[in-house]
């Protein structure tokens, strides 16, 4: 999904909104680990990592 934000950036122009992306990046992991990636839980949360 985060990759649809990249493409909109690059071929359309539009400004990335950090909020949505840190949204998108966390529902992911999610995504991963319900599906077996149990790692990844151990990271720290993408909202965590740059203090909003």
């Amino acid at each position: 999904m985060i990759w649809k934000q990249q493409n909109d950036g690059v071929f359309n122009g539009v400004s990335p909104i950090v909020s949505a992306t840190l949204a998108l990046i966390e529902e992911e992991e999610r995504l991963w680990c319900s599906d077996g990636a149990q790692e990844l839980s151990r990271l720290p949360a993408a909202s965590a990592l740059v203090g909003t």
